[in-house]
């Protein structure tokens, strides 16, 4: 019996109906699709992005042929010449999260459907820092994320 491959990723991302691998996504000008399945092959932190554009249509052909739903493009945030940092933090938990709409399991002896949230939580948080290396030449900005599920 061969091994079974499975379904090849995607972003999730699904604009105007199309699928998910119909949006052509590019950071700091370069490609950020796997051309050999059409995915997105890495994303930026929210603290990490200084600017985005997202294109529905009428594309120029400087965006390429590939997208058929949209085309996404990212600027990633770099140093200045002052010091700039923050910290962030997101937090997701089932303690505070509304449920699904038709969430719940059947209570055997009942028969009642019983609401049920999902055991969702995530923790995303981390520390940004930017600045000059030498002043009106050479800049540095970091990164450092944390997650926990």
């Amino acid at each position: 019996m061969a091994p079974t491959i499975g379904p090849a990723p995607n972003s999730g991302l699904s604009i105007g109906g199309a699928r998910a691998r119909g949006t052509a996504v590019s950071v700091d000008g370069a490609d950020a699709v796997d051309n050999s399945i059409n995915a997105i092959r890495s994303t930026l932190s929210q603290e990490g992005i200084q600017e985005f554009q997202l294109i529905l249509s009428n594309y120029n052909a400087e965006y390429g042929p590939r997208q058929s739903a949209a085309s996404s493009t990212s600027l990633s945030k770099s140093g200045t010449n002052e010091f700039h940092g923050n910290a962030f933090g997101y937090f997701r938990n089932r303690a505070f999260q509304a449920r699904k709409l038709l969430s719940g399991q059947v209570d055997p002896v009942t028969g009642n459907l019983n609401p049920v949230k999902q055991a969702y939580t995530r923790t995303q948080s981390g520390l940004t820092f930017g600045g000059p290396l030498k002043k009106d030449k050479t800049f540095v900005f970091f990164l450092l994320r944390v997650y926990a599920t």
